[in-house]
Order: structure tokens, then C-alpha cells, then sequence
């Protein structure tokens, strides 16, 4: 996943569920990301179906599903300058991974099949 082209970074995350909680019950931005400055404010929940929204007003969504080992975590988070994709690197859980493309990858691409 970190060689794909266009990441232009990779890290591992790890859910903080009581932080998740407490964001249902409040309405305000909170860091996305321990190292990254991308806020992000709770809209909805719909089950394991989680909608926020950015400062920006892009929108951004998880799937976190409980696994053996701990959640595993499916979504985005946009920002304006790229997005941050979240995929479980792990079927048992616990393992979690992030890549960021710049939203100018995609508009120097010369033919979109050239993400693929």
C-alpha cells in the first residue's frame, strides 16, 4: 500500500475508541490524526458507519468494524489538499494503515487510468 503511486505518506494508526465516544456527544473539530494538523467535527452515525465533516466542509468517512485482534478501520478523510485512506492491514484487526495523495497527483495525471 505505501508504494502505490502517489502516496506521498504512510503510517499506522491506531482507533482511539473512548475519543471516538465522546466526539458523538460534541460538536467540535478535533485532530483527524495525532501527527497530522487535518480536523475533523462528528456529523453521524449510522452502526459502524461514521460521516464527519472537515473545516473545509469536504466530508469524510469510517466504517470501523471489531475484529479478534481489535477494530478494523475502512474510510477517508479529505481535506484540500489530498486525501488520507484508512485500510485494515490485518483480517484478524488491530492493524491499521493510512496513506495520503495530494489532491495534485490527480490533476497532473495526464490520463486517469493512470492512477489505476
Amino acid at each position: 500500500r505505501c508504494q502505490q503511486q502517489g502516496v506521498q505518506k504512510c503510517f499506522y494508526v491506531k482507533l482511539n475508541e473512548d475519543s471516538l465516544k465522546r466526539q458523538e456527544t460534541r460538536a467540535r473539530f478535533v485532530k483527524a490524526f495525532s501527527s497530522e494538523n487535518v480536523r475533523v467535527k462528528f456529523n453521524n452515525k449510522n452502526g459502524n458507519f461514521y460521516v464527519f465533516d472537515g473545516r473545509d466542509g469536504q466530508q469524510s468517512t469510517l466504517t470501523i468494524r471489531q475484529r479478534e485482534d481489535g477494530p478494523s478501520i475502512y474510510g477517508s478523510i479529505r481535506s484540500e489538499e489530498g486525501v488520507y485512506n484508512i485500510e485494515a492491514c490485518s483480517k484478524n484487526g488491530g492493524c491499521n494503515i493510512v496513506t495520503y495523495t495530494s489532491n495534485n497527483f490527480f490533476s497532473e495525471l495526464e490520463s486517469p487510468n493512470d492512477a489505476i
